[in-house]
């Protein structure tokens, strides 16, 4: 559920400096799945060891059998659940609606727990703490921090009105002393899990908006230098072509040898066409086909820094972007970033809202790589015409630079619905020398 508000590539440099400078960093929502996917995986293996200390402890105290059997179960059903959970987080994207209602729930459960074995005075409350750490940190400035606090506050209460002996007495020593301390080192191991997960993530974003803001300033004054080079060139090429224009024009206008004024059509007409060829080929140097620049470029992590450069947009449209994969070429990764980029504007474009588009990097058999871009939008057809506001130009565009690495541009529908963009490069271009 991680756009720039456009993707076209016809001028590469100046839209990437318009959409990273001071653009906000990776949208809220991928952090959000990013920490809630390693925290919720991670959270069964920290909670085990707790649970059967607990229950070994419990079962150890002279506490009724039913208020034992009680605790037993429900630890044992919360574990089933986080593993459950966490499974189930290994194929899917963690939504912020997901993470905040597992860990409401979570408090829920634990101070029920709490509430069967003595209320305030439970060793199980320092585990209440631990999920509402983790959210208070996972979406610090949204509403749901402040929320999962109140939830903790109005839990803690109940737990205060809990008459002391109902529905069982507390539980008794010496297993309690253990149980807190159980209870608190899984509840310090969490809240870890949870803010360094939040903070590495931050830092990961950092890092990416750091290097795409460094790139574009680089490829900006790189494409203002030869545009001005250009331009210069431009002019004193039409200079002499407009002089004869002018000349052939006043000699027809004075017309002293009508006998000669087909031949100096022909030469105004000559210098016509050399002009434009001259404008058109000033066009296509100022066009993102300018010779490449070739490097050792990560495919994996400029694909990873594009899923970063669309994470609002994508935001917006509660779209999942996720990106996998890596392989390193020889190529020119600007050209190669705006290419991937204007995929991904195509799918973001055409995806309905909470869908899914997926950014795979593979190395090939041949040294090659190959990128799909694949959306869940409503296929190839809609894809490729009915992009709102689109001329089919940016695809065009986006063809012609990968071909110009030598490589190629597929697109087809994808199995199950959407669509399949794949763009398939050798290892290095065809003019760079082995």
């Amino acid at each position: 559920m991680i756009t720039p508000a456009s993707t076209s590539t016809t001028a590469p440099a100046a839209s990437a400096a318009r959409r990273d400078v001071g653009a906000p960093t990776p949208g809220a929502a991928a952090l959000v799945r990013e920490v809630g996917g390693r925290f919720l995986r991670a959270r069964p293996w920290i909670v085990l060891p707790v649970a059967i200390t607990n229950a070994a402890l419990t079962a150890a105290t002279a506490a009724p059998l039913a208020q034992r059997r009680a605790l037993a179960a429900a630890i044992g059903l919360a574990l089933a659940l986080f593993v459950a959970e966490a499974w189930w987080c290994r194929a899917h994207a963690i939504g912020a609606r997901w993470l905040a209602t597992s860990l409401a729930l979570t408090v829920v459960a634990l101070a029920v727990g709490c509430g069967l074995s003595g209320g305030l005075a439970s060793p199980l409350v320092p585990l209440v703490l631990a999920p509402v750490v983790v959210g208070v940190a996972a979406f610090a400035g949204s509403r749901i921090a402040p929320r999962l606090a109140a939830l903790l506050a109005v839990a803690l209460v109940a737990l205060a009105l809990v008459p002391r002996g109902w529905p069982w007495p507390p539980l008794g020593a010496p297993a309690v002393p253990w149980m807190y301390v159980a209870s608190s080192a899984g509840a310090v191991a969490l809240a870890y899990v949870g803010v360094t997960t939040v903070v590495a993530a931050h830092a990961r974003a950092a890092a990416v908006l750091d290097r795409l803001r460094v790139a574009t300033a680089a490829a900006a004054s790189a494409r203002d230098q030869a545009t001005e080079a250009i331009g210069a060139r431009v002019a004193h090429e039409l200079k002499n072509p407009l002089a004869a224009v002018k000349a052939m024009v006043q000699l027809l206008a004075e017309d002293r040898d009508g006998d000669r004024r087909p031949q100096r059509a022909a030469v105004a007409l000559a210098e016509i066409d050399r002009m434009d060829a001259t404008v058109r080929d000033y066009l296509a140097m100022t066009r993102p086909l300018a010779a490449l620049a070739p490097a050792p470029i990560a495919l994996g992590e400029i694909a990873a820094e594009v899923a970063a450069l669309v994470a609002t947009q994508a935001d917006r449209g509660e779209l999942a972007v996720t990106c996998a994969g890596g392989a390193t070429i020889v190529g020119d990764g600007q050209r190669l970033r705006e290419a991937i980029l204007n995929l991904v504007g195509n799918a973001l474009a055409v995806t309905p809202r909470r869908g899914r588009i997926a950014i795979t990097v593979a190395a090939t058999a041949d040294g090659g790589a190959r990128v799909d871009v694949r959306d869940t939008g409503p296929g190839m057809a809609a894809s490729a015409a009915l992009r709102p506001g689109g001329s089919g130009l940016g695809l065009a565009l986006t063809r012609a630079a990968v071909e110009l690495h030598g490589g190629a541009l597929t697109i087809a529908a994808a199995p199950g619905g959407g669509t399949l963009a794949t763009i398939t490069v050798p290892a290095r271009p065809p003019a760079e020398p082995a």
